[in-house]
């Protein structure tokens, strides 16, 4: 069975699942975190939550067991652990998601059904890889590539791609030496894992291929729960009910959570950066501000920074927190508020900010893009917005949002409209005020000689008009839904034309 705890941010998801741990000490739990230090607080709440069940607070059966935390390799002792089993003591193992997939596979089913688990903040769905190698054939002919995708190993070639997948060192000696492409390496391990579903397709001179996790493995377990905040709101649930007619019930046991989404709304002043038109994606960032030119080298001379500039100027004592992605460096120091990171989700050491700050563009590639709407029969809008809004929204959930007995105003900066909009439709009350730069838009500039028009405020020249009824030829042949015009022009023709 897999149940969604999916609360708003700050709501109490996870004590609630702690204290239902406290009360059901009858079966083993397997609680899954994204990151290291995520371990670590978890463990520590565990332990104040259980301080009055000596054989977990002071005992073995309340085990953290990752990298930091373990001598030794983490996963034979997760391993070890999980076999140990008492039914008197069940143990509460606090462990990454790398070794929850690896217990999956490892596991029997009969010693999988004695834990639940609970995954905090989710699992990524999809993993992606592209690359273009001199010549694909030596590649390609190890898979079987089946209908939408579908790949699994060719006749007689199972045995090759668990060497690559598993033993890197053993391929030159086996004469296996032009496979040892670390991008094949990854696609293999999708192959031969029941973990994943590996699809693979030809894109020109590159081989694409995406990794999708797979139900199978953990749905042996007694049961599993997704604790993700807005849960319907992500990707996952969208592409297991398409490909698995896996469905989530909400988890029953959830008590008292506090509504943040009603309780904060009316706190909440919505502001976003970009020109209302314009889309939040890593492109337009890098763009030139004054120009609109795209692929601006110059870091000071882009659009992200530009936004910066005037965010730090809507906070002058630097008094918010702010994330971007990894590649923004904050030049400068041009931001003098608070970095958290790129994917924030579960952290709550930002608290006592009441102005935050969402630089984040986690947009799919083109490519994958297609390959999804293929291949789960999702409209190419709806995976952009499930893909992009769930980091947006983790790092805003990070602010005062979370604490329940604040009522200051909050301020809450997203790139772009859509996303304003968005997040006013979750939390009852908020308003927008706006624009809050003064950036024009970006995607209609007069790039390669291209002036404004009417229509989608693009003019096409008659060299762009040819290649797109290439395209959407191309995309007819292939059985692929072809993108629009403007979006076709923004997200492949722009880069080949630069």
């Amino acid at each position: 069975m897999f149940y969604h705890l999916s609360a708003s941010v700050g709501s109490g998801k996870t004590k609630a699942v702690f204290d239902y741990f406290h009360d059901h000490l009858n079966v083993g739990y397997l609680f899954v975190c994204p990151t290291n230090e995520l371990c670590e607080e978890a463990y520590r709440r565990l332990l104040q939550t259980l301080v009055d069940r000596p054989a977990y607070s002071s005992g073995n059966n309340l085990r953290l067991i990752n990298g930091d935390n373990v001598d030794g390799l983490v996963f034979p002792t997760a391993l070890e652990a999980c076999r140990q089993y008492d039914p008197s003591t069940p143990p509460i193992l606090i462990i990454t998601r790398p070794t929850l997939l690896f217990l999956c596979e490892t596991l029997s089913d009969h010693e999988k059904v004695n834990f639940e688990v609970f995954i905090d903040e989710g699992m990524t769905p999809i993993e992606q890889i592209q690359f273009a190698p001199s010549d694909k054939q030596p590649f390609l002919e190890r898979f079987l590539i089946g209908k939408r995708g579908l790949t699994t190993a060719a006749s007689g070639q199972r045995e090759i791609l668990e060497i690559v997948a598993r033993d890197p060192r053993g391929m030159n000696a086996r004469g296996l030496g032009e496979l040892a492409v670390p991008e094949f390496r990854e696609i293999c391990r999708w192959v031969v894992s029941e973990n994943y579903d590996a699809f693979v397709f030809e894109g020109g001179r590159e081989i694409e291929a995406i990794g999708v996790l797979a139900p199978r493995k953990l749905q042996r377990f007694r049961n599993v729960t997704m604790i993700v905040a807005a849960f319907d709101l992500t990707l996952l649930p969208r592409l297991w009910e398409s490909l698995y007619g896996v469905r989530f019930e909400a988890w029953p046991h959830a008590k008292g959570l506090f509504d943040t989404h009603t309780e904060k709304g009316p706190y909440i002043t919505l502001h976003y950066l970009l020109h209302p038109d314009d889309l939040p994606s890593k492109q337009n960032l890098h763009r030139n501000a004054e120009t609109g030119e795209p692929d601006e080298r110059d870091p000071r001379l882009r659009v992200v920074y530009a936004l910066a500039k005037q965010v730090n100027a809507m906070f002058p004592d630097g008094s918010f927190c702010w994330a971007a992605n990894n590649p923004f460096m904050n030049e400068d120091e041009v931001l003098e508020g608070r970095r958290m990171p790129t994917m924030s989700a579960g952290l709550d050491e930002f608290r006592r900010f009441d102005n935050v700050v969402s630089l984040v563009a986690i947009n799919p590639k083109p490519w994958v893009q297609r390959a999804i709407k293929e291949v789960f029969a999702l409209e190419g809008d709806e995976v952009f917005e499930l893909w992009r809004f769930g980091p947006t929204y983790q790092t805003i959930g990070r602010c005062s949002l979370r604490d329940r007995e604040s009522h200051r105003p909050i301020n809450v900066v997203v790139l772009s409209r859509q996303c304003a909009e968005r997040l006013q439709g979750l939390f009852v009350g908020a308003q927008i005020a706006g624009q809050c730069t003064n950036m024009t838009r970006l995607s209609h500039g007069n790039a390669a000689g291209r002036p404004a028009s009417g229509h989608g405020g693009m003019r096409y020249t008659s060299a762009d008009n040819t290649a797109y009824s290439k395209y959407r030829a191309r995309s007819a042949r292939n059985g692929v839904e072809a993108l629009t015009k403007e979006l076709w022009f923004e997200d492949i023709r722009r880069e080949r034309l630069h």
